[in-house]
């Protein structure tokens, strides 16, 4: 395998990465984290956010519209109707993951941004479901610390164009993980880089703390990065991985688990069984349409 030259250390604008360098966050972002949807008047102050900002309306409208939850076959134009038909907490988590994603994604190939998209949906989703099932931590805070938990890869194209197709061949030629080919290429890898994005933005310390320490083995089987941890790794699973990227984009290829590895990890990490692996592969395999369908959405292409 050839791998392409890497930038060396001294050199990577990915090590010396300041968020303060991207464009600014919406404002929208504070309303949201601070929203309590068990409040009364929940559900008319989230409408009220988000359609003061046109591009973010459009794009849940066009969630809601698409066959991830148009199952009615009803469409509509009015912003209400689409937080209705999503959901209170998924659109506020949506809404959140959009405007956290925006100002990273705008310069990154089509493809690839659709592709992070999908497997932070599929995260998400995944990290909820773990959550449910064992019945710890909260099963929100675990959806959106998944849609969240790889913009540092977004980061690193930003400054390093095809930066993760090079640390990919490395990590596959060197046989090291993806985050010591980071380090090797870059000084830093993207969990780093995504604390610091997160960080800068004031989102949930218990958030940037869970992604920080996810890739760790030594964690707790019942804390949120253990959980994020479960969540990555079946995102990678490769029975799903084949269904997930069969029209192309896999942004992580030659780096799938097999169901004995996708096993072994659980059994280790989360203390979950066989039955319990594979009730969440199913699952999360029967939301691959959704996947792609709010991934379209979220990178504003309909």
């Amino acid at each position: 395998m050839t791998v392409s030259a890497a930038p060396s250390i001294a050199s990577s604008p990915a090590a010396s990465f300041d968020p303060r360098s991207l464009p600014a966050l919406s404002p929208l972002v504070s309303d949201l984290l601070g929203l309590d949807i068990d409040d009364d008047d929940a559900e008319k102050t989230l409408i009220r956010v988000v359609e003061s900002e046109p591009q973010l309306s459009i794009r849940l409208i066009a969630m809601a519209n698409s066959a991830a939850y148009a199952h009615s076959g009803q469409s509509f134009d009015a912003i209400g109707a689409a937080v209705r038909r999503i959901g209170l907490a998924r659109t506020r988590q949506l809404a959140i993951g959009m405007l956290f994603g925006n100002p990273l994604q705008s310069a990154l190939p089509s493809a690839l941004a659709e592709g992070l998209w999908i497997h932070g949906l599929t995260v998400a989703a995944a990290a909820q479901e773990i959550a449910r099932r064992k019945k710890a931590g909260n099963p929100g805070a675990a959806y959106l610390a998944g849609l969240v938990h790889d913009l540092g890869y977004m980061a690193e194209e930003l400054c390093a164009p095809g930066a993760l197709q090079r640390n990919a061949e490395l990590s596959a030629r060197d046989h090291v993980s993806l985050e010591q080919a980071e380090q090797r290429a870059h000084g830093v890898d993207h969990v780093e880089l995504t604390c610091r994005i997160l960080r800068h933005w004031n989102a949930p310390e218990e958030i940037i703390e869970a992604i920080r320490w996810h890739h760790e083995l030594d964690i707790a089987p019942d804390s949120l990065a253990a959980t994020l941890y479960g969540a990555e790794k079946l995102a990678r699973f490769i029975e799903l991985t084949e269904i997930l990227y069969a029209e192309g984009g896999h942004p992580f290829p030659g780096m799938s688990f097999d169901r004995d590895g996708l096993d072994y990890l659980f059994s280790q990490q989360l203390e979950l069984s066989s039955e319990e692996v594979a009730i969440l592969a199913e699952r999360i395999i029967g939301q691959v349409d959704s996947f792609r369908q709010c991934a379209r959405a979220l990178h504003g292409r309909h």
